[in-house]
């Protein structure tokens, strides 16, 4: 109880808190003014040499995880398709994963390359063909914005911002958490239906373009900071 208040009076002290999604909002006004709460989501880079070597290059049938190994991401949920887990979590996390996967008999289909970055990351990117992040709880994920970007259709659930950005049968499928039967079916969907996984790819790259570019993210941080200022005056 004592921690709870250091961190309202902490909060209270602040002239604008920023929150990645309604839902953080939602969250932070039980501590908050809702006045005092601005929504800014995280944005994405937009590869489109990326999504146009997506639309033409056959299918590699490849599902791309980026992100921490563990529970919360869901990642003791994963169906029997080809797989790489690129990311990291607790030792405990990840010697549980390696082992349910050795368990299942599919460790010859998954891959570990760790945390990625540079290069490596974008290579990884340009290579799979469905983004997967089924989270249990999110604010605005990054590493599914990063997928759109690249021309993904995404894989994911309906929690926390992502349903604002992958709209389900538009540019890929929003699943309850846990719920591994329609992870598998949308994933082999989107794998078998070349003109699905084509068309969710345009859609993820057009959504990313229109709402949620660095450009559009850089002016609302600004718009923040004028805000604060203008409270100074």
């Amino acid at each position: 109880e004592s921690k709870k208040k250091k961190i309202k009076k902490i909060y209270e002290k602040c002239s604008v808190l920023i929150a990645l999604s309604e839902e953080w909002k939602e969250r932070l006004s039980q501590i908050v003014s809702p006045s005092k709460i601005s929504v800014i989501e995280n944005y994405s880079i937009l590869h489109e040499d990326a999504l146009k070597q997506r639309l033409v290059r056959e299918c590699n049938n490849t599902v791309l995880f980026l992100g921490e190994l563990g529970k919360r991401k869901g990642c003791y949920d994963v169906p029997d398709v080809k797989f790489v887990l690129a990311g990291a979590g607790s030792e405990a996390d990840e010697k549980a994963i390696k082992k349910l996967i050795d368990r299942e008999n599919v460790s010859d289909n998954v891959e570990f390359p760790g945390w990625v970055r540079g290069d490596t990351k974008d290579k990884l990117l340009r290579e799979a063909d469905v983004f997967f992040l089924p989270s249990y709880n999110e604010g605005m994920p990054m590493s599914v914005l990063d997928a759109m970007g690249y021309g993904f259709p995404v894989v994911s659930t309906n929690v926390g911002g992502i349903p604002k950005i992958v709209h389900d049968g538009e540019n890929g499928y929003c699943c309850n958490p846990g719920d591994v039967n329609r992870f598998a079916k949308r994933i082999t969907k989107i794998l078998l239906d070349g003109k699905e996984r084509k068309s969710f790819g345009e859609a993820s790259w057009k959504i990313v373009k229109e709402g949620y570019s660095l450009e559009a993210h850089l002016n609302r941080i600004e718009q923040a900071y004028k805000q604060v200022l203008l409270m100074d005056v």
